[in-house]
């Protein structure tokens, strides 16, 4: 005897998956920018004990260009502030996917248990 997913259960399961999928993009997203801005911290302490007179170089693709000091650090500290924006947003995200992940999940165990489609479905 052969059973199949109701189509209204594979539609949940199917939403389930994608909220599970857009939450870990979310994480990796969240790492990116972390990473993003340790690396831009780092820099600027460097740049902040390197003295006014030095000539500094700043990444530009696969080769390094002359730059001067106040410029790169006001680069890097725009980018401090980006990354704290992109933070923010990236954990009301994530706390809004967890959420829904969870509701979701709550929603399937009483589906499973019930094996009928919960009303409005």
């Amino acid at each position: 005897m052969s059973q199949t997913i109701p189509p209204w259960l594979a539609e949940k399961i199917q939403s389930y998956q994608k909220t599970q999928t857009n939450l870990q993009n979310t994480m990796a997203q969240m790492q990116q920018v972390e990473m993003d801005a340790l690396n831009a911290n780092r820099a600027l302490e460097a740049l902040n004990k390197t003295p006014d007179d030095k000539t500094v170089y700043k990444q530009a693709g696969s080769i390094l260009v002359q730059s001067d000091k106040g410029t790169l650090v006001s680069e890097l500290e725009e980018q401090q502030e980006l990354s704290k924006t992109q933070r923010a947003v990236l954990a009301k995200q994530k706390a809004r996917l967890e959420a829904t992940l969870k509701e979701q999940e709550t929603g399937l165990n009483q589906a499973l248990q019930g094996g009928t489609p919960p009303p409005g479905s």
